[in-house]
């Protein structure tokens, strides 16, 4: 019944010719591949239709791969949504939708939450239009301080999932990290939070990445992993947090973390 691929996209650098290949998994399979037509991105925040190829259309796919032809420009494609002719591909139980992981909407989408004491006092969040050694884009920068007086935790998040994300799905975050750590005590972490149906924090979380720490340098560096949802109420959503904390340290502490490229996507 024909359809099309529509999505938002972004190239401010130059044109960014896309292509959408259509194959079935495991990639690369020796079945028929089906691709739409080229489109070429072009400026910053336009939104684009490709018509889904007809032989595509009478075969059925559970996923396709989106490939970019070579052009070594950056292109941020967002929204995107598979419209199968006579009725909407709906997605299937266990998706989820991280939005604005690239920052290039400021803090759009985020939630900027407050430390332990109800504010963010000494510490702060910003959006960074020019990314420090030399990354094009947006980021998103949290420094947090700490001394004798008290802790500094400044929190970073985003509720992506509720009604979608199940116990026993598999959820797999990467984000790309750069900065640096000042005196003793100070520690950058990336977490899940689940919510039950009442949108409550159930009191169990999982620390991606190993379950520690994550160390920003003065290299972007990126860092990725996958965690099974445990059997709790997930009704209310996954709270992906970003977290740049310091404790309370007599000689002073301090984090400052740069965070960008931050993705989120569930397997079953």
């Amino acid at each position: 019944n024909g359809g099309n691929i529509t999505f938002t996209a972004s190239a401010p650098d130059g044109d960014v010719p896309v292509k959408f290949r259509f194959e079935r998994e495991p990639f690369p399979n020796v079945d028929p591949q089906f691709e739409t037509a080229e489109v070429v991105i072009s400026g910053n925040d336009g939104t684009y239709t490709v018509a889904i190829p007809p032989q595509a259309s009478e075969n059925t796919f559970s996923s396709f791969l989106l490939f970019l032809t070579s052009r070594d420009l950056p292109v941020t494609i967002t929204d995107l949504v598979v419209n199968g002719g006579s009725d909407p591909v709906e997605p299937p139980a266990g998706s989820a939708t991280l939005l604005n992981g690239d920052f290039e909407n400021g803090l759009t989408s985020w939630t900027q939450n407050p430390d332990a004491n109800g504010a963010l006092s000494a510490g702060t969040i910003s959006h960074v239009t020019t990314a420090p050694a030399g990354r094009a884009g947006s980021v998103a920068r949290l420094e947090a301080t700490g001394s004798a007086a008290g802790p500094q935790d400044v929190l970073l998040t985003q509720t992506i999932g509720a009604g979608t994300i199940n116990a026993g799905d598999s959820i797999n975050v990467s984000l790309d990290l750069y900065g640096s750590l000042t005196g003793a005590g100070g520690v950058v972490f990336a977490e899940l939070i689940y919510l039950n149906a009442d949108g409550a924090d159930v009191g169990q979380r999982n620390i991606l990445f190993g379950g520690g720490p994550i160390f920003p340098n003065q290299t972007w560096t990126n860092y990725s992993g996958s965690i099974t949802v445990p059997s709790v109420d997930v009704a209310g959503g996954v709270v992906l947090q970003l977290k740049s904390s310091c404790g309370p340290i007599p000689d002073g502490c301090g984090t400052d973390a740069y965070f960008d490229n931050v993705t989120f996507t569930v397997t079953q």
